[in-house]
């Protein structure tokens, strides 16, 4: 198995909750590999996670204060 981080263009890229949606482009990347006899868990992360605020969205980071 090969897994390596690809890039994205992300529609809903919000940098506060309240914010309008920009459209950017990501870098989604894998952190971790658990590997369990034939099957394997990846998990993976935003390279705008962190910055991110749209509350549907499994990596954002940002939450309502």
């Amino acid at each position: 198995m090969i897994v390596s981080p690809y890039s994205s263009a992300c529609y809903n890229f919000k940098r506060t909750v309240n914010g309008e949606k920009e459209k950017i482009t990501v870098i989604i990347v894998p952190i971790k590999i658990e590997e369990n006899g034939k099957t394997a868990k990846i998990s993976w992360a935003c390279s705008m996670g962190q910055e991110c605020a749209f509350l549907d969205c499994r990596y954002a980071h940002k939450k309502p204060e």
